[in-house]
């Protein structure tokens, strides 16, 4: 068993109008790229974690024609919500859809995922603005009890200090504006051995996201930034 990654996948097989080739050329043709660079990386048995902004759908009720893509991919998917996924709900209408069209995914509100090797947990988080207005303040202080909430239930877990430990983010932990936030702090504190996210697009210098702080490495994954091919984690 291998574990991959990739974000922000934006499927738009229900939403053709929102195709992401309209909004950048680099795009076209990357569900064909993605599904062959899928394929031919990744089997059956392996873990694919996709952290966010996965369909543009707007509710459960659309999601079958993106999903069923997905679903026709090898692989265990492991799914957090993402800014644009506007068709997420709560957990328990989520799996019922997943379990009524025969959809084999997991998703994670700050719950686990767990095999004898890893456990692995994630939340949507946010971007930190520290002079930002009230609401923004609200936003980000619940992404941090959620994550908080997150990694106490993940390291709590049964033989926790014998299992690699994977978070799944949607929004990066840091910028290059902000390259200390209370989430990271909260990250490092607990000594999460893998940190993934998306959401980022267009970014020249990877390597200030894709590095090791501490004891954690981080991972940007976005689709198009890993040329619509799963990066192997573990």
């Amino acid at each position: 068993m291998s574990i991959f990654a990739i974000a922000d996948l934006h499927l738009s097989l229900s939403k053709p109008e929102k195709n992401m080739y309209f909004v950048n050329k680099n795009w076209e043709n990357y569900l064909d790229i993605l599904k062959k660079n899928w394929i031919s990386s990744i089997s059956k048995s392996d873990i694919i974690l996709i952290p966010g902004d996965i369909s543009w759908c707007m509710n459960l009720s659309e999601l079958k024609t993106d999903f069923d893509f997905l679903n026709s991919l090898p692989g265990k998917k492991i799914l957090t919500k993402g800014n644009h996924d506007y068709w997420w709900s709560t957990q328990k209408k989520i799996n019922a859809t997943f379990e009524k069209n025969g959809w084999d995914f997991i998703i994670l509100q700050h719950t686990l995922f767990e095999t004898d090797e890893v456990i692995i947990t994630g939340i949507k988080g946010e971007d930190y603005y520290p002079n930002g207005d009230e609401e923004q303040q609200k936003r980000y202080s619940r992404e941090i009890i959620r994550l908080q909430l997150a990694l106490k239930i993940l390291l709590n877990s049964t033989n926790s200090e014998k299992k690699v430990k994977i978070l799944m983010l949607h929004y990066p932990p840091f910028s290059f504006e902000q390259q200390t936030t209370p989430i990271l702090e909260e990250i490092l504190k607990h000594k999460i051995d893998y940190v993934i996210f998306g959401h980022l697009h267009d970014i020249k210098n990877r390597a200030f996201f894709n590095r090791k702080i501490g004891d954690t490495q981080f991972y940007l994954v976005s689709s198009d930034i890993l040329n619509f091919d799963p990066i192997k984690i573990l």
